[in-house]
């Protein structure tokens, strides 16, 4: 029975460190699995945000598209492309914050430099120089398709002065008679440089000082100088 006795004490003193063994790394696979089960979750919540995230990005877009679209709609509806390698047609062309003389003038295109540009039905085109961008009037601007019957057309004239020879003659904002485009006058005796005309030249594009504006090209109120 002793010997027995001592055999029972051997195995419990020898299994003993055994059981604890296993009922220790039974307790760390525990833990282990919690924590992995912790990081899953945390890495489900992070990926769940991130799309949330996204999503509310993406409606942001959305919504500063729309925005500009209801911005941009204040200028109409483009009626051209965006067109490279236009061109100023006059000395010089202020360029504007809005598409509005009273808007403020942030720079200054010049005649011949490239620039990007697509017109709008309000008269303006929008331009682009480089870091520049701005509006200037329609009228100051040559297209590359427009080039060749421009200087075709109007080559007899460009680039000429004209002196008045009536006493009060009227600039226009625009080629045309009409009562309510007239924004200047011109004297008896005053030189101008002709920028600009349209195809039968009976209406002149003129630049006098800093200003610019249609006359007349009747030969009874103009005399063209070589």
């Amino acid at each position: 029975m002793g010997k027995y006795k001592g055999l029972i004490v051997t195995i419990i003193i020898v299994a003993a460190p055994l059981v604890w063994l296993i009922l220790r790394l039974s307790a760390i696979k525990a833990e282990d699995e919690i924590n992995y089960t912790d990081i899953e979750n945390s890495i489900n919540q992070i990926s769940e945000q991130y799309i949330s995230d996204s999503k509310q990005s993406g409606d942001t877009d959305t919504d500063e598209k729309a925005s500009g679209e209801k911005t941009g709609s204040k200028y109409g509806t483009p009626i051209s492309k965006i067109i490279e390698n236009a061109k100023i047609n006059v000395a010089s062309a202020n360029v504007y914050a809005e598409p509005d003389e009273t808007s403020g003038v942030i720079g200054s295109a010049y005649k011949d430099i490239p620039i990007a540009v697509q017109d709008y039905p309000n008269g303006w085109s929008m331009i682009r120089i480089d870091e520049l961008s701005g509006w200037v009037k329609t009228e100051y601007i040559t297209k590359p398709d427009e080039a060749s019957s421009t200087s075709e057309v109007l080559g007899t004239v460009i680039g000429k002065r004209a002196k008045v020879k009536v006493t009060n003659l009227r600039v226009r904002s625009s080629a045309s008679s009409a009562s309510d485009n007239i924004i200047d006058s011109l004297k008896d005796g005053d030189e101008v440089k002709i920028i600009g005309a349209n195809d039968d030249e009976s209406w002149l594009q003129v630049q006098y000082g800093t200003k610019s504006g249609w006359i007349s090209g009747n030969t009874n109120y103009v005399t063209i100088l070589d």
